[in-house]
């Protein structure tokens, strides 16, 4: 009997004791759950805010850059920039050297060449760009060309002939002087600079050495030289100088149209050359284009 009493004093304490390892266990661990699920919520949080935080930084940048922008625009391209194109017509001021009939050295242009003849082109491809740094002073980058046609007579016939076309063509950038008023209407006025590149686009019976265009004609108009006897002809590029005075109307706050005169001062020099089945013939003619002109131009633009 003691020794099965023992046995159940034993059990029982073995039990109890088993029991309360099992609840601290347990609670440890309830304990351990709810500490990492507080330290889950808190991270949550902290990242919620950070990007919060992030959102407001990019919207406070966002709101800083168009800002500047807005400045660099009003404090630089409104009412300061502008774009546009012109249509120009011109009128030689020297066109003709008064040597009609006359050779090298009389007193033409080139050679049996005595006068220019104007080509118009309303193309409207005038294109220009201005910027006002103040209401009185400002500059403007502008494209310009101008074309015209020669005259010259035949050494063969009393025949006017032309042989061939002389262009100019080149940016241009003037200063200009503008006087601003309580009307719709600026006057202004310019000084400016042509850096002109030039071409001679040859006529087909003057090149292929023929005696003229009815010479040439009377022959079918060939592609071949006419017995291997071939010309050129060679024009610089030159500065031109440019005077202008016009007048812009705003009929609304940002498009406006412009009517203005401009005197261009742009010669040329020339130098033609003949040739014998390839190889140069005598001394190469030197003589001179003046493409003096006064354009009326026409344009319309839009003012930022």
């Amino acid at each position: 009997m003691d020794i099965l009493m023992k046995i159940k004093s034993l059990h029982n304490k073995w039990l109890t004791s088993g029991f309360i390892v099992s609840t601290a266990i347990l609670m440890g661990s309830n304990a351990s759950l709810g500490a990492g699920t507080t330290s889950q919520t808190t991270t949550e949080e902290s990242a919620v805010q950070s990007m919060e935080a992030n959102v407001e930084d990019t919207e406070a940048t966002g709101e800083t850059t168009e800002e500047t922008e807005s400045e660099f625009y009003k404090n630089y391209i409104k009412g300061k920039l502008s774009i546009g194109t012109r249509i120009v017509y011109r009128s030689l001021t020297d066109g003709d050297s008064g040597a009609k009939g006359g050779l090298q050295g009389s007193g033409t242009f080139l050679g049996t060449i005595y006068a220019l003849d104007e080509e118009q082109n309303y193309a409207p491809t005038k294109i220009f760009l201005g910027y006002d740094f103040t209401k009185y002073f400002g500059i403007e980058l502008a494209w310009d060309s101008m074309e015209a046609s020669t005259k010259a007579t035949s050494i063969y016939s009393s025949e006017i002939k032309s042989d061939g076309e002389v262009s100019l063509y080149g940016p241009t950038l003037s200063l200009l002087v503008k006087i601003p008023n309580k009307t719709q209407f600026t006057p202004y006025g310019g000084l400016g600079i042509g850096f002109f590149s030039a071409d001679f686009d040859e006529s087909a019976d003057w090149a292929l050495g023929y005696q003229g265009p009815s010479h040439y004609e009377s022959l079918g108009s060939p592609s071949t030289p006419f017995n291997g006897h071939t010309r050129s002809m060679e024009v610089d590029s030159t500065t031109a100088f440019l005077l202008t005075i016009g007048v812009s109307w705003f009929p609304t706050e940002n498009w406006f149209l412009d009517l203005s005169g401009q005197y261009v001062k742009a010669d040329t020099d020339a130098t033609f050359t003949s040739f014998q089945d390839g190889v140069q013939t005598g001394t190469p003619q030197t003589g001179n284009f003046p493409m003096d002109n006064f354009a009326v131009r026409f344009g319309i633009g839009y003012r930022f």
